[in-house]
C-alpha cells in the first residue's frame, strides 16, 4: 500500500514546485524523442502522482479531442524511468530555483485548475469580496455563503449519465470541491477504452475498481491533486489514506458498480436520491 501511495502522490514535489515557480513552467535538460512537452493549461486534467515529470499523457496522444497514437512497450518502458518524483529539487531559499533529473519535464496539469481557484480565492479577499465562485469543470471553489446567506450547492456528476445530470450534490461553504474521472475524456481503439488518468507505475490508462472521486478540502491545489490521486489507488487504498489524514480532506467515492460512499466528515452536507454509505474514521 504504501508504494502504491508514494507512486500516486509525490505531491510534496509537485505542489512546492509550483509555489515556487508562481504556476510557471520549470524544465530540466530536453525530453527523449517523441516525448512532447504540455502546459498545465492544456491538459488540466492528466493523471499524477508521481509529479508527471514526464508527459506520458501527450506521448500516449490522449488529449482533449482524444486522438489516439501508436506506442510501443519499448517505447513507453524506456521513459517510464522519466516519471521519479524523487529527482525534483526546489531551493529553499526563496528563490524560484527548481531541478529535476537528466530528460525530465514537470507537468503542472493535475492541479492547475486547483492552483488557479486558489489563487482566485485570494483575489475575491483582496478585493474585499466575501461571497464567491469560481467553476473550472470539475473544479468548484467558493469564498463564504451565497450571498442569501445559503450554503453553496455542487453537484456531483453521474459518471454513467449524460453530461450535466447529477447523482449527488452537495451543500458547502468556503472549500474547493474537485472531482476526477474518466467518464469524460477518453477514446476507443479495438474495442478498448483509453481514458485520460494515467498510472505513474504502469504509465497506461488507470484502471481500478473507482468511477469517480470528489475530494473536499479548504486547499483547492490539494483538492485538484487528491481527486486524481485516490482515484488511481481505488477504494480499499483511498479510504485508507484519508484515515490516515484526519482533517485534511473528505471525500466522495463512487465506485464502479455505481454505489456511493462519503466520508463522515461530509455526509450531513451530501444529498441523493441513491442509497449513500457512509465510511468511518475507525472501522
Amino acid at each position: 500500500m504504501k508504494k502504491r501511495w508514494m507512486a500516486a502522490l509525490a505531491l510534496t514535489a509537485v505542489v512546492a514546485v509550483t509555489a515556487a515557480c508562481g504556476g510557471k513552467k520549470a524544465e530540466g535538460n530536453e525530453n527523449p524523442e517523441g516525448v512532447q512537452e504540455e502546459t498545465a493549461a492544456e491538459d488540466a486534467g492528466s493523471s499524477g502522482y508521481e509529479s508527471k515529470v514526464i508527459k506520458l499523457g501527450s506521448y500516449k496522444g490522449i488529449k482533449a479531442e482524444a486522438v489516439s497514437t501508436e506506442v510501443t512497450e519499448e517505447e513507453l518502458q524506456a521513459v517510464l524511468p522519466l516519471v521519479d518524483a524523487s529527482k525534483v529539487r526546489v531551493a529553499g531559499d526563496g528563490t524560484d530555483g527548481v531541478s529535476l533529473g537528466e530528460g525530465q519535464r514537470v507537468d503542472f496539469g493535475g492541479i492547475a485548475k486547483g492552483y488557479a481557484s486558489e489563487r482566485v480565492m485570494e483575489r475575491y479577499r483582496e478585493c474585499g469580496i466575501t461571497s464567491g465562485m469560481v467553476s473550472l469543470g470539475g473544479n468548484v471553489q467558493v469564498l463564504g455563503e451565497k450571498p442569501d446567506g445559503s450554503d453553496w450547492r455542487v453537484g456531483i456528476q453521474d459518471p454513467e449519465g449524460t453530461r450535466g445530470e447529477q447523482v449527488a450534490v452537495l451543500e458547502v461553504t468556503d472549500c474547493a470541491v474537485v472531482t476526477s474521472g474518466g467518464y469524460e475524456r477518453y477514446f476507443e481503439e479495438d474495442g478498448n477504452t483509453y481514458i485520460h488518468i494515467l498510472d505513474p507505475v504502469t504509465g497506461y490508462p488507470a484502471e481500478g475498481d473507482l468511477a469517480s472521486v470528489t475530494v473536499i478540502s479548504e486547499d483547492g491545489t490539494l483538492a485538484d491533486a487528491l481527486s486524481t490521486a485516490l482515484y488511481i489507488m481505488g477504494f480499499d487504498d483511498a479510504v485508507s489514506y484519508w484515515r490516515a489524514h484526519e482533517g485534511e480532506f473528505e471525500t466522495v467515492l463512487i465506485t464502479d458498480q455505481g454505489t456511493i460512499f462519503v466520508t463522515e466528515g461530509i455526509y450531513e452536507h451530501l444529498s441523493s436520491e441513491r442509497e449513500v454509505m457512509v465510511v468511518y474514521r475507525m472501522e
